[in-house]
């Protein structure tokens, strides 16, 4: 059985159809965040959620960075996150008064 020409272009079109609708939802399925350093220190070994991220130059901002899912306390970010400021190590101290608005952000585009 021989396809017509206009059959073959209908095929291959569905197909990239198919191709770019997958990498859109594998793409858009996870979260999405981007960085800033506002500490006006450069940060060094920065980590966050257990991914490295490595340096980040003050007033510096990551490219977006894909988590599966991000812990949030209202609006404040809960995951932890360490570095280095001037060969000392910081860390963020996750402290909450009573825990109700603790969720867990899966889909969404957030810049902090």
């Amino acid at each position: 059985m021989k396809l017509s020409k206009q059959r073959k272009t209908e095929i291959l079109i569905f197909i990239i159809l198919i191709v770019f609708g997958s990498i859109l939802y594998l793409n858009f399925k996870n979260l999405h965040v981007k960085f800033y350093n506002k500490t006006g220190e450069n940060i060094d070994s920065l980590v966050i959620a257990g991914t490295l991220i490595g340096d980040l130059k003050k007033e510096g901002s990551t490219k977006n960075i894909v988590f599966k899912q991000f812990v949030f306390d209202g609006s404040i970010p809960y995951e932890i996150i360490s570095g280095k400021v001037k060969n000392k190590k910081i860390e963020q101290l996750n402290w909450s008064l009573c825990g109700t608005d603790i969720k867990t952000q899966t889909k969404r585009i957030i810049y902090f």
